[in-house]
């Protein structure tokens, strides 16, 4: 087994369970989220579940739906952003390939990052 730093980084209560000779502070801990937001999250991933499960019993596979493209990997995106006023509805909600070059890249402008596995494996 290898040893542990055990350090308290940066005020830290608990000691670092990290591998000893780690070269970065442990991260903060998540703050909880509030009931609100809860409900909202599972709201949204309900959407997402029936619009999957809607386009597997009319199709038999899940796509994309602005690109076409067949994939598992699918987000679920806001047509109208929730920021501009967008409402956490179906008729608000599209499901976009996500990965290095997808829709969802595009449509956000930001980058897929280096260190994250590709999930179609390409």
């Amino acid at each position: 087994m290898n040893p542990v730093c055990g350090k308290r980084h940066l005020g830290a209560f608990d000691r670092c369970e990290l591998p000893a000779g780690h070269d970065r502070a442990p991260r903060k801990p998540l703050r909880q989220r509030s009931e609100k937001q809860e409900v909202k999250e599972s709201e949204w991933q309900a959407i997402k579940r029936r619009k999957v499960n809607r386009q597997r019993a009319i199709h038999g596979f899940t796509f994309c739906e602005r690109c076409g493209k067949r994939t598992k990997w699918l987000q679920c995106h806001h047509t109208d952003y929730r920021s501009r006023g967008g409402s956490n509805t179906e008729d608000n909600a599209e499901l976009l390939c996500t990965g290095p070059g997808s829709c969802h890249e595009r449509e956000h402008g930001t980058p897929w990052p280096k260190d994250r596995e590709d999930p179609e494996g390409t």
